[in-house]
């Protein structure tokens, strides 16, 4: 080992002797230093991790990169990944890497889950906490509302004007994804989706990100009506607005329909998202109809409602344009409902029929009791196939 080196003062002589007198030292420094690693777990001639990639948590199906030395080569090494062997290492793999595809762990959920990965091989052993997440969905799904929240602030609709219907669309979803917008009208009505700058959407698609409980993810579309000018009073269309989802077509969701007249007031606007999402046992949905099976006269139909806040709620499902009473309609659970807080609640309903009964008008309307004023509503037409 090199002496210790004496005080230098301001204007001496600095000489080769002593430079290299100093590099000699710190080469021995670094000979000791590689002999103190090499006798610790992980030091230089073991075999270390000293980094994981990707830094976020690594999906089922992705690939994993583990960072390190002295891998050699990577068929002697065996890697586990909570407690399960990888198999095959992927191409690039060598002493400073090994790569490997994540494959389905035993005991991982529908939530991103902290687990073991160890290496080992000759020259030693390393470990290192992975977080792991279930692989990403192949499609959307979940479930779509939309609901009419903000209507024309006019006292009554005129021929030859155009209006804003402002809906609200939200989502319950596993991922990511684009729907695209159909408004849909009678034929001498026009609708179209615009945009905050007045374009029209030609095609109406909007990416709307990925919707979790409880509350989802919301967007707004703008809807704007066009009445033609030659319409007279009293004269009626029925306008909703349909969304699909590009990548699942099962996916999908209608306002149910706005039932709008010349030299009348504007459809009532919602206070909270409400739709039916669909229906099942002795009935199908076609087109904004609820069309029943004939042989059955009976089916089940399932509402949900987002309510923003607590409170007591009255349900009033109603059948227009029945003055025989041939349609019945009940809800589940009553017509009464509390709520705890903000959040989606099912609402359950069974629709019956006779044998005469005609195409009709199916309405929920539900009302605060807590706060006056507060109420939504959808509406669709009904009628026996």
């Amino acid at each position: 080992m090199s002496p210790p080196y004496s005080k230098i003062e301001p204007g001496s002589l600095i000489t080769a002797e002593l430079l290299n007198s100093m590099l000699k030292q710190l080469e021995e420094h670094e000979q000791r230093l590689d002999q103190l690693e090499s006798a610790l777990p992980g030091g230089k001639a073991g075999v270390a991790i000293t980094a994981i990639f990707p830094t976020v948590p690594v999906r089922v199906g992705e690939e994993l990169r583990l960072v390190g030395r002295n891998f050699g080569l990577p068929m002697n090494n065996v890697v586990t990944l909570a407690g399960k062997r990888v198999e095959q290492f992927n191409p690039g793999s060598s002493d400073t890497q090994l790569l490997f595809t994540v494959k389905p762990l035993p005991g991982l959920g529908e939530q991103s889950t902290p687990v073991q990965l160890t290496v080992s091989n000759p020259l030693g052993f390393a470990s290192a906490t992975v977080i792991v997440a279930p692989a990403a969905p192949a499609e959307p799904t979940g479930q779509v509302m939309i609901s009419l929240t903000g209507a024309p602030q006019v006292h009554i609709l005129k021929a030859g004007q155009s209006y804003d219907f402002i809906y609200t669309v939200t989502v319950l979803t596993n991922m990511d994804e684009t729907f695209t917008f159909t408004p849909l009208v009678e034929p001498a009505w026009r609708a179209r989706v615009v945009d905050e700058q007045e374009q029209v959407l030609e095609p109406a698609a909007l990416l709307i990100g990925q919707g979790q409980a409880p509350l989802g993810t919301s967007e707004k579309v703008r809807v704007r009506l066009t009445i033609p000018p030659e319409l007279p009073d009293d004269s009626s269309a029925r306008l909703r607005l349909e969304a699909v989802s590009q990548r699942n077509p099962k996916l999908r969701g209608s306002s149910g329909e706005q039932h709008l007249k010349v030299g009348a007031r504007p459809p009532l606007q919602a206070d909270f998202p409400l739709a039916l999402l669909g229906v099942r046992e002795g009935a199908t949905l076609k087109e904004n109809e609820v069309v029943v099976d004939p042989r059955k006269r009976d089916a089940r139909l399932d509402f949900q409602a987002q309510f923003l806040e607590r409170g007591d709620y009255r349900l009033e499902p109603s059948v227009e344009g029945d003055p025989g009473g041939h349609w019945k309609i009940s809800l589940q659970f009553g017509n009464r409902l509390s709520v705890e807080g903000p959040g989606f609640v099912r609402l359950k309903a069974r629709l019956s029929a006779d044998n005469m009964a005609t195409t009709a008008e199916l309405k929920l309307r539900i009302v605060s009791e807590s706060r006056p004023g507060v109420a939504s509503e959808v509406s669709h037409r009904i009628r026996l196939a």
